[in-house]
């Protein structure tokens, strides 16, 4: 089983954290963002993001420290730390305390993902895969190319749409709920109007329907979020066996991005 690399960003400047997102969108990279520590150590023990990218410059100080991490890097994941290029204490304190990487701030975009991308392969060596295409039933994503297509013809969708509709494909047969979504498209600091997953939810669905898409549907799962299914395929007695059957029956082949292999 193949699943998409979690990051988790640990960011107090709002344009740094929108550099990194932006150096990274082209590999659709599933991220969560967060600029409160105690919400960041939190995320750390229950989502178990595969890497994460820490800003040095939160004023607490210590971040890494106060994040779990130290020069020994037991039970943690890979940390890249953002420092700014003129304090070089400050970098040399990010290696002391545990980062596996220091990038200084401003960066160049190609630079970032290349140093990220040498960190997950070192890190899950053969495990990591590039799989840059992701195809669900007549639904194909293409991350290189950013385009989607529904069996073979192009789907006009915004930067925004698109990436609502990789989170979503990867995580086809699994309910993400509003929360989740504003996290993983928006950013946990966003504040947001009270239908604005739902709004684009539709706008989405519209689409999908009018390109001709007849193997999966946006299933609205009330009181909890929305979910890619196999059209026809209802909520109710659907368990993880089945999900994972209709996953593979209709041409499920993997996320985007560097995934992780997981046996099992």
């Amino acid at each position: 089983m193949q699943l998409p690399i979690h990051m988790l960003l640990v960011i107090d400047g709002l344009s740094v954290r929108d550099a990194v997102k932006r150096a990274l969108d082209q590999r659709s990279f599933l991220m969560r963002s967060t600029s409160n520590l105690a919400e960041a150590v939190i995320l750390l023990q229950e989502w178990q993001p595969h890497i994460v990218v820490v800003d040095m410059c939160f004023a607490e100080g210590k971040v890494l420290v106060r994040l779990g991490y130290s020069s020994m890097g037991v039970n943690v994941p890979p940390a890249i730390a953002i420092a700014p290029r003129d304090d070089p204490a400050l970098k040399v304190a990010a290696l002391e305390d545990g980062a596996d990487d220091v990038v200084v701030f401003p960066f160049h975009p190609e630079e970032f993902l290349a140093r990220v991308m040498v960190i997950v392969r070192r890190t899950y060596r053969e495990a990591a895969v590039l799989t840059p295409i992701l195809r669900v039933g007549d639904i194909e994503i293409d991350t290189f190319r950013r385009q989607v297509c529904v069996n073979g013809a192009k789907l006009r969708l915004t930067a925004l749409e698109q990436r609502l509709l990789y989170l979503l494909a990867s995580h086809a047969g699994q309910i993400l709920t509003r929360d989740e979504i504003l996290d993983s498209i928006w950013g946990a600091d966003y504040i947001a109007e009270s239908n604005v997953v739902d709004r684009h939810i539709h706008n989405l669905r519209v689409k999908l329907k009018i390109g001709g898409c007849r193997s999966h549907a946006i299933v609205t799962v009330h009181g909890r979020g929305y979910r890619l299914a196999a059209a026809g395929v209802t909520d109710m007695h659907s368990s993880s066996r089945t999900q994972a059957r209709i996953r593979r029956d209709q041409g499920f082949i993997g996320e985007p991005g560097f995934a992780v292999q997981e046996s099992g």
